[in-house]
């Protein structure tokens, strides 16, 4: 296995493109993680001083991002984090990992929430204890195949908190609209800081990188936001969508935190969902991130997760310390409401 390191310095676009580049020069799959595509990495690249691997064999190549996660950590992106070609093994992963981690100076390799449906969990799933893994929260999606797309009795099913009614009240107070492009990333940016998250510091403005990266998605056309609006035109709330390799996946969504009793973030994702995409090719409705209380009304099974690190020592049993604490502080609530979905099922 040869690696060869790639560092983007000048701007988001311009690394964007380099990648593009990349891509079309090499036998790669065209990406199935947004979080892989160009225009996604090229920009958490600069923002977040990252860097791409490129590393070519006998039995193709592969590629993955880095970015620093603290010192002696660098962190691949989440879900499926190796764009690579169907003829890579286990064996030419462990080759990989090791080069790359040679190539960026003896650094531990976290990979975080990787889905199990993946290439990357068929290439890491070999590897055994040589690349410890740990469970994390499962993630939810949504079977869109025609016949299936009737979303409004499972929630009335699993929602014991009056949902006709709080459709009803979103529906007297709000509407859903589609805003030009020109101005729907200023909007995100004023529903994200009016939100709960602001609060904790976790809102797309506040996080390193994710400014930059999600205009870029938007203004490009590559993400679509919709959006709840007051009947004054107050913006209350988003969901940020991309249609990729046959999926839609909600990249992200919020609300303001003062309209929280109309429930748009319920509607946007029980009722605005289903209109959208009623008629849509796509065939699964990827819902990313942990799960939550509004994804569990209307998933349809759930897709389990593990995080890995490379190589076993300490710094890889710290992360899973931490990140288990994590879950464990956020997830007995989230273990009780995945509980309920009788009629999901687990991937």
């Amino acid at each position: 296995m040869e690696v060869e390191v790639h560092r983007f310095r000048e701007s988001g676009s311009a690394a964007a493109a380099a990648i593009t580049g990349l891509l079309h020069s090499g036998a790669f799959p065209a990406p199935s993680n947004p979080f892989l595509a160009p225009i996604s990495i090229g920009h958490q690249m600069v923002a977040r001083q990252g860097v791409l691997v490129h590393g070519t064999c006998d039995n193709g190549q592969i590629l993955a991002a880095w970015t620093p996660r603290a010192p002696g950590i660098m962190q691949a992106v989440a879900d499926d984090p190796f764009l690579a070609g169907s003829a890579l093994t286990s064996p030419d992963l462990m080759d990989f990992l090791q080069k790359t981690r040679a190539a960026l100076g003896g650094a531990t390799l976290y990979l975080p929430h990787i889905a199990v449906n993946g290439i990357s969990w068929r290439l890491l799933r070999e590897l055994d204890c040589r690349v410890p893994r740990w469970r994390r929260t499962a993630k939810s999606v949504i079977d869109w195949r025609p016949g299936n797309r009737n979303l409004w009795p499972r929630v009335c099913a699993r929602d014991a908190f009056g949902p006709e009614r709080k459709r009803r009240r979103f529906e007297r107070a709000a509407h859903t609209a589609v805003l030009p492009r020109s101005a729907a990333f200023a909007t995100i940016l004023e529903i994200e800081r009016a939100s709960w998250k602001a609060a904790v510091g976790t809102d797309l403005a506040t996080f390193p990188g994710h400014a930059p990266m999600y205009r870029a998605m938007v203004e490009s056309g590559f993400a679509d936001a919709v959006f709840a609006l007051g009947n004054d035109g107050t913006p209350i709330a988003y969901r940020l969508d991309v249609s990729l390799g046959g999926k839609i996946f909600c990249l992200k969504s919020s609300f303001r935190a003062s309209h929280r009793a109309i429930s748009p973030g319920f509607y946007l994702l029980a009722v605005e969902l289903a209109r959208r995409y009623a008629d849509a090719t796509e065939t699964t409705i990827d819902l990313l991130g942990g799960p939550g209380p509004l994804k569990s009304l209307v998933s349809s099974a759930l897709v389990e997760r593990y995080d890995a690190a490379f190589p076993a020592g300490e710094a890889a049993w710290t992360l899973r310390t931490e990140r288990r604490a994590f879950d464990a502080e956020r997830g007995s609530g989230w273990n009780a409401i995945e509980n309920r979905q009788t009629t999901g099922e687990i991937v």
